[in-house]
């Protein structure tokens, strides 16, 4: 009986991930509804330990869809100065020699982007970029803007095709919205970004919707590609066909410093502008170009964001104190005299080490300014020093054991601070299973940290396997989650189940095994009866990996061999 319950709560677990993640049902909801109820009486008659189909109800809700990328949707590389184009020209120049390279430059919009997907020039479906695999489903959010056409007028209907842009919120119609939720003693929201974000992906907001606005900057799956030959062409037919572009302020250039005067004629502009704007994309033109160029895993070759200089504000160092991140490296975070920037309240800075912290000669009471790098991070760029003398200053100490479990630090050569107690470390423990729930490892939505600290302390969670074994009822032990939260929890652990091996291997959390060396090592060794038996020697000869790497990767393994069959025994891998 225990078999053909396993086998059965396989097979339910298998439909949902191809009607939840890839959107294509592998049984109709009758004959679902009829399997579900054998298993329900199964598990009640034989008290099976972990019952799925008390925890796991499947309703068609958008807050737990999910949609997969025909074609991954990258991020774009960014550089924050504009002299930095000229090495982007270089790499390109050694790929393509004695080429007049033509250069379609945009404005970069600070919004949401999201992949609209076609099936004979119908809507099919709308997602968030997500984790560049797989996004949030927010096509209903989507039939509702009006700039956005749900039916094309094309001639020839390709069967599936991808369209790109960015979902954002004007500025006129921001101030509305915060008019709008004052009205009704809400919460406003801080910046247009974030209203963009937080109409499209909440459930309510449904009146809220009529103010977005949608910019159209390419395409992602469609065949036949080449024969738009450049991006400029394609920006040109999707206008044709009723998508909005920012055409205004989209031109070709040849030239880099043509390109360097156009950056700054538009960030003297942008303030002018209806909507924000975070910098600009250099693209080059020639779709048989990208091609040539192709990708790294995480951005295009042929394709680089440069960021407009940030906004600046005066600020006073409070306070400092310190972090532990997962690999045990403790960082001094300063507390800072409250300052808005880009409609964001800013408390803490990055100071990142004490050889930063000695270059900038920082102490507690200083006066200092901070700007957001690419609209997004705060960074102390300078020291004030000449005024303010008369206050009194303290020196920024090392400290000398560990924030979180109180063990003796260990300074590096380099001068960075580290803890080694990474068994017993709490926030190092945290940070593990941070990193091991995050959108580009395991994808599992919900959990946040302290979520994760309550789950550990508890002692529910102990090891990585111990994830997939949680109940609704474990989740309802943790302080503040009712049990429709605890049911969504445990769905998105459902659904995370199944996971891409390059992306297991990310999750784990050794030293040196980021993305790219995850992706090295999976198309390398294939599967995990290889990456469990894997020798040093194996290891040090895949290419651009390194023998520090190789070393932290055969240590791990040796350490932590029956952790990880756990692990594996609990998902599924694909490969």
């Amino acid at each position: 009986m225990e078999k053909k319950i396993k086998k059965l709560q396989k097979k339910i677990l298998k439909w949902n991930f191809f009607y939840y993640i890839k959107n294509s049902p592998k049984v109709t909801d009758y004959e679902y509804d009829v399997y579900f109820d054998i298993l329900k009486k199964m598990e009640s008659n034989t008290k099976v330990s972990n019952p799925i189909t008390q925890n796991i109800w499947f309703q068609k809700e958008k807050n737990f869809l999910k949609s997969m990328h025909i074609e991954p949707m990258l991020s774009l590389e960014s550089i924050f100065k504009i002299s930095d184009l000229k090495k982007f020209e270089k790499k390109i120049q050694k790929k393509i020699k004695n080429k007049k390279i033509q250069y379609c430059c945009e404005l970069k919009i600070d919004g949401i982007a999201v992949n609209l997907r076609y099936k004979k020039n119908s809507l099919l479906s709308a997602a968030t970029r997500g984790n560049g695999k797989i996004g949030e489903n927010v096509t209903k959010k989507i039939y509702h803007l009006d700039t956005i056409p749900k039916i094309l007028s094309l001639e020839k209907e390709n069967d599936i095709y991808e369209i790109r842009g960015e979902i954002f919120v004007s500025k006129k119609n921001f101030l509305k919205i915060n008019s709008i939720l004052k009205k009704k003693n809400k919460k406003i929201f801080s910046n247009a970004r974030s209203a963009a974000s937080g109409i499209l992906r909440s459930s309510s907001n449904n009146d809220l919707v009529k103010y977005l606005d949608f910019f159209c900057y390419g395409i992602g799956f469609l065949k036949n590609k080449e024969k738009f030959i450049s991006q400029f062409k394609i920006l040109k037919f999707l206008k044709k066909i009723g998508f909005p572009t920012e055409e205004k302020n989209t031109k070709i250039f040849y030239q880099i410093k043509e390109i360097e005067n156009f950056y700054h004629i538009l960030q003297k502009k942008r303030k002018k502008l209806d909507y924000d704007t975070d910098g600009i994309v250099v693209k080059i033109n020639s779709f048989r170009l990208q091609k040539k160029l192709g990708n790294t895993h995480r951005f295009p070759k042929w394709s680089i964001a440069v960021k407009f200089q940030g906004e600046e504000k005066i600020s006073k160092i409070l306070s400092v104190y310190f972090t532990v991140g997962k690999t045990g490296s403790i960082v001094p975070i300063a507390k800072i005299a409250p300052i808005y920037i880009s409609g964001t309240k800013i408390t803490n800075v990055n100071l990142y080490n004490f050889k930063f912290i000695k270059k900038m000669n920082l102490m507690i009471n200083d006066r200092i300014i901070v700007e957001k790098i690419g609209n997004t991070i705060p960074k102390i760029t300078k020291k004030i020093s000449s005024f303010y003398k008369k206050e009194s200053k303290f020196c920024i100490e090392i400290p000398k054991n560990c924030p979180s479990c109180k063990e003796k630090i260990f300074i590096k050569k380099n001068g960075l601070l580290s803890c080694k107690n990474k068994k017993n470390c709490l926030q190092q423990k945290i940070c593990i299973f941070q990193h091991f729930v995050s959108r580009n490892a395991m994808n599992i939505s919900g959990i946040g940290k302290k979520i994760i600290e309550d789950l550990i302390v508890k002692n529910i969670v102990i090891e990585f396997s111990d994830i997939f074994k949680l109940s609704v009822h474990d989740l309802l032990k943790i302080e503040k989650i009712k049990e429709k939260k605890a049911k969504k929890i445990f769905l998105a652990i459902q659904n995370s189940k199944r996971v891409n091996f390059s992306c297991f291997l990310y999750s784990l959390s050794i030293k040196g095994l980021g993305k790219s060396n995850s992706v090295r090592i999976a198309k390398t060794l294939k599967n995990t009866k290889n990456f469990l038996n894997v020798e040093y020697n194996t290891l040090k000869k895949i290419k651009n990996l390194g023998k520090k790497n190789a070393k932290n990767i055969f240590l791990f393994l040796k350490q932590n061999r029956e952790s990880l069959k756990n692990l594996i025994n609990s998902i599924s891998i694909v490969v």
